[in-house]
């Protein structure tokens, strides 16, 4: 489940993502507190362990660059966690 919205893994086809390339960067931005920083890349990395099993896309951890915009805190990342 991700944004309150369930997964419908059976709708996942491979090769039909809007992407141009089949590895997706991402970074963790923040972590939950209770977890630990560890557990909580533990669990990210299982998931996209996951989707990469489902759906052929590899996913690669960079890391984070602090930024002047808020909004930007990592431009090479794809994903921001």
């Amino acid at each position: 489940m991700f944004c309150a919205m369930p997964d419908n893994l059976n709708s996942v086809k491979k090769h039909s993502y809007p992407w141009q390339t089949l590895t997706l960067k991402y970074t963790l931005t923040n972590f939950c507190e209770s977890s630990g920083e560890d557990k909580t890349h533990r669990r990210i990395d299982a998931a996209f362990e996951t989707w990469r099993s489902v759906c052929g896309l590899k996913f690669a951890k960079v890391e984070a660059r602090p930024s002047v915009d808020s909004h930007d805190s990592n431009s090479d990342a794809d994903i921001k966690i």
